[in-house]
């Protein structure tokens, strides 16, 4: 299992960020970066086969997906709204990534599935 998962801000939401532009005037996005934000999140010291471990993990996970897709500054509805879109996508590539099950299955009921 690997030790760590690189949270990305995936392209897909870069490219509703550029199309979302025309809703966002108050804010400009100078086009796609070639090395989108991330943040390393470290799970070497929990133990995912523990409820406490998993809901660890995913507070680490949400926490990070949080940081990299804050645009910052303005806070208009729009730009909020889009952040928090752009969480929930990370949050969910992430959770993919580590391949847990456990963490799976907390996440879907943390979402309400």
């Amino acid at each position: 299992m690997k030790t760590s998962t690189r949270i990305q801000l995936v392209a897909r939401c870069v490219g509703v960020a550029l199309i979302g532009g025309a809703v966002l005037s108050s804010h400009v996005l100078a086009g796609v970066p070639s090395d989108p934000p991330s943040i390393t999140v470290k799970f070497a010291d929990l133990n995912l086969q523990t409820p406490a471990g998993v809901e660890a993990l995913y507070k680490r996970i949400h926490s990070a997906a949080t940081q990299v897709c804050d645009s910052g500054g303005d806070r208009n509805l729009s730009i909020l709204t889009y952040d928090r879109k752009c969480a929930a996508a990370t949050e969910t590539q992430a959770i993919e990534k580590v391949n847990n099950a456990a963490l799976s299955a907390f996440y879907q009921s943390k979402m309400g599935r």
